[in-house]
């Protein structure tokens, strides 16, 4: 349940298809818009799993590529708050991170073009790298190098001789996990 009005339930996108960009202007005045949903599993809404709300954005697949449940993902430049143009990596800390793609989303994930939501603040999940990563709860978060848009463990805010934050953080983890390509309980408050 949200708290204001709902385009389309998480774990779902508007179309569920490729959407061309020459079609963008019948669902444009979607993006941005923000709701709060309660923390629970869209497929069974009698399994309440917090009493926190999950702060979500209706956001537009702008990366060319499709994005899956969980991974972090960076804006397209001239889109901010609108539109997502890539999936995140640590390279990129100065870009931060957008969000966590709807961890609810099914296999196929959503196609370019088409719009769903992006998590913004409250717990979540995230997915697990492909390779040996354990997660401890109470530990730091942030987005891979090697595999765009999975996570990966971080001591603290790394910084270079400067001072100048090197790897950006996405969030807090709430459940430990070693499952490889799994998605693990998360907490995250993206500011901008």
């Amino acid at each position: 349940m949200s708290s204001s009005l709902q385009l389309f339930d998480r774990g779902k996108t508007w179309i569920g298809a490729t959407i061309a960009a020459a079609n963008y202007g019948t669902s444009n005045h979607m993006e941005g818009q923000e709701v709060k949903f309660q923390d629970e599993d869209p497929s069974d809404r009698t399994k309440t799993l917090t009493g926190m709300k999950v702060h979500c954005i209706c956001v537009r697949n702008d990366s060319a590529v499709t994005l899956y449940a969980g991974e972090q993902v960076t804006w397209t430049t001239a889109y901010v708050g609108r539109r997502i143009g890539a999936k995140a990596t640590d390279l990129v800390p100065t870009e931060g991170v957008a969000g966590i793609v709807d961890d609810f989303l099914p296999s196929g994930g959503v196609l370019d073009g088409d719009l769903f939501w992006l998590v913004r603040k409250g717990p979540t999940r995230a997915k697990n790298q492909a390779t040996v990563v354990s997660f401890t709860a109470g530990g730091y978060f942030g987005p891979d190098v090697d595999e765009g848009g999975r996570a990966m463990t971080i001591d603290s805010a790394q910084t270079d001789d400067t001072g100048a934050v090197t790897q950006a953080i996405t969030g807090r983890v709430l459940t430990s996990n070693n499952v490889l390509n799994a998605l693990f309980r998360v907490y995250i408050n993206i500011r901008f």
